[in-house]
């Protein structure tokens, strides 16, 4: 299987997103564009460059739950990716801790293993 490589340009853009924002404005614009450079990677299936994005994350006490709950199912996502399924479960439980409805019906937070089958897939049997 081979991995998807995030676009260089992308990358470029979220640097020039960062210093726009500079140190004049809002943490939680800052937050906002980390969490969304981290969903980046995880929708081009590159969850090693996800988890390195996640480590510059720093959400602060006060960020909407509903900025929480959608970072950490992509964390969920891009964490087996990586090959850590429980940093996969760890991120779940986390997002369900901080938004559990909206996890509860988000398409990727219904499932208590992301990396596990789901009723339907090829070769699963209950």
């Amino acid at each position: 299987m081979t991995t998807m490589i995030v676009d260089q340009g992308v990358d470029e853009r979220v640097t020039a997103i960062r210093r726009l924002i500079g140190k004049t404005q809002q943490q939680l614009a800052r937050e906002n564009v980390d969490v969304w450079s981290v969903g980046l990677a995880v929708e081009a299936m590159d969850g090693t460059e996800a988890v390195k994005r996640n480590e510059k994350v720093h959400l602060a006490a006060d960020t909407p739950r509903e900025q929480v709950g959608p970072h950490y199912i992509d964390m969920a996502r891009g964490f087996p990716l990586h090959g850590d399924r429980e940093g996969a479960f760890d991120a779940l439980q986390v997002a369900k801790r901080t938004a559990q409805m909206q996890t509860r019906y988000h398409p990727d937070g219904a499932r208590d293993d992301p990396a596990g089958p789901r009723l339907g897939d090829p070769g699963f049997t209950a």
